[in-house]
């Protein structure tokens, strides 16, 4: 049986293989060898490569996720990407709703509380109140008339903080800004020396009590603290988007990258041995890692 193979495989490699000449000898021995020789030498033999057609681009992946979070991962692809890519969808709609509702929210309580102060909060009570009840500086208050229609024109801003410096060193600790002014607002409902401007100020004492606070001061600063607390779920809203973004690119490149390692395709050719004769078979080898 085996010289009988041995024959047969030399002559179908003579026929399929070696030049139409007179190589063979004639000898088992020797043809067989000649044989080898001529199949190896006219064997080309390719290296392995990895493919590279469906491999992701990691630029690709984090721009897509810094623009839509989540993009990136339905770029990838695949059940896990696709589920990471709907809880960033959801994050991101859920920080949107907070960042502009109680943007608006506190926008709303903003007017309300401003609007509380000047209806019942008044500049000229309070410079009125220091130039009765303190010695130095005064405050020049102006009539109510045409060029001095609201409490806050019909005083002199200067000398109203000139009279405020002069009074610090006794109990007064701030200047108050102009009217309109964030910090004009914040102030009055803040230190007690802004207690007198308020309408239900009926107590002629001097400053003798620097806790003295009014109602409705005591009001106003709770909205004002109201206000200050719907902005700050606001701030916290577009601090998870920004969050929510940056975590997103960075797992599409993460999820980019193992994607690309996971998956090689590799094409090469394993030698076989048949008795003496070996042989170079192409075989497709699919690695994936987990």
């Amino acid at each position: 049986m085996n010289l009988r193979f041995l024959l047969i495989t030399s002559v179908l490699y003579a026929v399929n293989i070696l030049p139409q000449t007179n190589q063979l000898t004639g000898s088992l021995s020797a043809d067989s060898r000649i044989v080898l020789n001529s199949y190896t030498d006219n064997m080309v033999i390719q290296p392995s490569f990895v493919s590279s057609g469906d491999k992701k681009s990691l630029l690709v992946a984090g721009i897509l996720s810094g623009v839509v979070p989540g993009a990136g991962e339905v770029y990838i692809g695949g059940t896990t990407n696709y589920i990471k890519a709907g809880a960033f969808v959801l994050i991101e709609a859920i920080s949107i709703y907070y960042g502009i509702s109680y943007n608006k929210r506190g926008d709303a309580q903003t007017n309300y509380f401003q609007n509380f102060a000047d209806q019942r909060w008044s500049v000229v009570r309070y410079a009125q109140w220091i130039n009765d009840n303190t010695n130095g500086s005064k405050v020049t208050i102006y009539p109510a008339d045409a060029q001095h229609p609201t409490p806050w024109s019909q005083v002199d801003w200067a000398s109203l903080n000139a009279a405020e410096n002069a009074i610090g060193a006794t109990g007064f600790t701030h200047m108050l800004p102009p009217h309109g002014e964030q910090q004009y607002y914040e102030l009055i409902g803040k230190y007690p020396q802004y207690a007198r401007g308020w309408e239900d100020d009926n107590n002629p004492s001097d400053l003798a009590n620097p806790d003295y606070i009014t109602p409705e001061f005591h009001w106003y600063s709770e909205m004002r603290g109201d206000a200050n607390q719907l902005y700050k779920v606001s701030s916290r809203g577009v601090a998870i988007i920004y969050i929510n973004h940056f975590l997103s690119i960075l797992d599409a490149i993460w999820s980019s990258a193992s994607y690309n390692k996971n998956l090689a395709v590799n094409i090469s050719y394993d030698r076989v041995n048949l008795g003496f004769v070996e042989d170079y078979n192409p075989t497709l080898h699919i690695k994936y890692n987990f």
